[in-house]
């Protein structure tokens, strides 16, 4: 079998082969094959991106690879210098492509200091190389929602079956929009019009990209993310509205754009239900009618004995 390696573009990090050679008579350039500064056209203005991750989030990983050992490397964007390595863990060998193996990596990111980074990925020793584009890790990030994500099954080259639930910091709002209803009516012969089943809904509006906008790539990711059937945002599950896509709001000449798109709650209810397991400090009493029929002397009777249990 030849080389080979699957790395899904729902993965919270967007990687590319660094210094892609490619046919001098194609001058495109796809975000899905290079870094986003290297996809800006001559007559937009140049920006740059990078990718916010706080100190407290997790960087999961997943790929298809039979090409192993696979190092997961986190460099210093300014000095190129590795800052840490990591390994990737082998899972479990493809059901559809035996040969191939998932491997899966989770780095927690509080061991780091706050500044510019990027990501290498080196498969084998260097039979592949791939390259993330710049991140930032701070302490804070204000203005970013944490989208987690899983499917009921494998989806977009991710294999959910290994229980992977990554995650990815996006620079986004998500506001109460209005609420709905989805309501089943009768209407007489004279017209009166009667609700016979209403349930009530809420529409909220997530708005992508902040002050700046964000790149198609960023973008094309985040379509994919929110189509899961375990979509959360900041530990609140959501889904896409019906009928409902991404839509793109930018200006011309600049490269990045701003996307929004509508979501329901993921789950309909009534109210609001709270739950703990914290134990009631109260004095309770208990009332035991003991009956001593049939053991001892039978002139004793019943008793009645109450408890006092703190």
């Amino acid at each position: 079998m030849a080389n080979k390696l699957i790395y899904s573009s729902s993965n919270p990090l967007q990687m590319f082969v660094p210094d892609l050679s490619q046919d001098s008579r194609y001058n495109s350039k796809d975000f899905i094959d290079f870094d986003f500064p290297d996809t800006i056209l001559p007559f937009e203005q140049a920006t740059s991106f990078c990718q916010p991750w706080q100190l407290n989030d997790t960087i999961q990983l997943q790929l298809l690879t039979n090409v192993g050992p696979v190092q997961f490397k986190i460099r210093d964007c300014r000095t190129n210098a590795v800052i840490d390595t990591l390994l990737f863990a082998q899972i479990l060998e493809s059901e559809n492509e035996p040969g191939l193996f998932i491997y899966e990596v989770s780095v927690p990111l509080n061991l780091y200091e706050e500044g510019c980074y990027y990501v290498e990925l080196n498969f084998g020793g260097g039979i592949f190389i791939l390259r993330s584009g710049d991140l930032n890790f701070a302490e804070l990030h204000e203005g970013t929602l944490l989208a987690e994500y899983q499917h009921f099954e494998n989806r977009e080259d991710l294999y959910f079956e290994t229980g992977f639930f990554p995650s990815v910091r996006i620079p986004a709002t998500n506001r109460f929009d209005k609420p709905s209803q989805k309501a089943t009516v009768y209407e007489d012969q004279i017209l009166n019009l009667s609700a016979l089943r209403s349930v009530k809904y809420r529409l909220w509006n997530l708005v992508i990209g902040g002050s700046f906008g964000i790149p198609d790539y960023f973008a094309d990711m985040i379509g994919g993310i929110i189509g899961n059937s375990d979509f959360r945002i900041d530990g609140k599950s959501f889904t896409v509205a019906d009928g409902e896509e991404m839509e793109p709001n930018g200006l011309d000449l600049y490269p990045m754009r701003g996307w929004a798109v509508k979501l329901r709650e993921r789950y309909t209810r009534g109210g609001r239900v709270y739950e703990n397991d914290e134990p009631i400090n109260a004095e309770m009493v208990v009332m035991i009618n003991v009956d001593s029929k049939g053991f001892g002397n039978s002139n004793t009777g019943s008793q009645t004995a109450i408890i006092d249990v703190q």
